[in-house]
């Protein structure tokens, strides 16, 4: 959670948005807030059909493609005057 949670996304959105960094943060929260309501479902789902080893891997390399290829996509800000 620390790692890819609100904190470095609050850092991240802070360097990049001055005007509309509430919305920016709003955007980014409800990210968060709709993959925390569908990881359950698509967990459950996983378990029922591969069972719970297979779908904790299964969860896991899902994060790695889609959390890995996304920091090395991540830019630095532009340079502020």
């Amino acid at each position: 959670m620390v790692c890819g949670g609100p904190l470095p996304i609050q850092v991240q959105l802070t360097r990049w948005f001055d005007k509309s960094r509430g919305k920016a943060m709003g955007f980014a929260y409800l990210g968060i807030g709709f993959g925390g309501a569908a990881v359950p479902w698509i967990s459950h789902a996983l378990v029922q059909h591969f069972g719970w080893q297979a779908a904790l891997r299964a969860l896991g390399l899902l994060i790695l493609v889609i959390a890995l290829p996304a920091a090395f996509l991540a830019k630095e800000p532009p340079l502020r005057e």
